[in-house]
């Protein structure tokens, strides 16, 4: 599979649309978070209508994994939104489209990781498509 090289100012647009998701997932995984800890708050506040062990210990597994989604979930967005900002400001850096996937490269050819980030199909239509000349009337 062959690279197509990006212009930069292609790449902004494409990691703010990208950053969309994973931003939703972290909100909606704190969201979910903030339910059972009120859930728990419910139950230590009231003992005996609930059955205490099983209940508190998987709301408490809980309230430690979906925090820890949602943070991870929120990083992925930081990240890619990262991209798209130094996309925009340093000029040294090309940009490739490889399949599904943006590669950052350096002045000196060494491609660079951290700028790296995956796209969806629909993004890479709109990337390798040329655009359609219309005739003015």
């Amino acid at each position: 599979m062959a690279d197509q090289q990006l212009p930069a100012g292609s790449i902004e647009p494409i990691a703010i649309s990208v950053a969309k998701r994973p931003r939703t997932v972290g909100t909606v995984m704190f969201g979910l978070a903030s339910v059972f800890l009120l859930g728990l708050v419910a139950m230590l506040v009231e003992p005996n209508q609930y059955p205490p062990y099983e209940t508190i210990c998987g709301g408490a597994f809980w309230l430690l994994v979906l925090p820890w989604i949602g943070l991870r979930a929120r990083r992925k967005a930081a990240t890619i939104l990262a991209a798209g900002r130094r996309a925009s400001t340093d000029p040294t850096i090309a940009w490739h489209l490889r399949g599904l996937v943006i590669i950052a490269v350096d002045s000196k050819g060494a491609p660079c990781p951290e700028l790296t980030f995956k796209i969806r199909p629909i993004h890479q239509t709109m990337l390798s498509v040329p655009p359609v000349a219309r005739a003015l009337p």
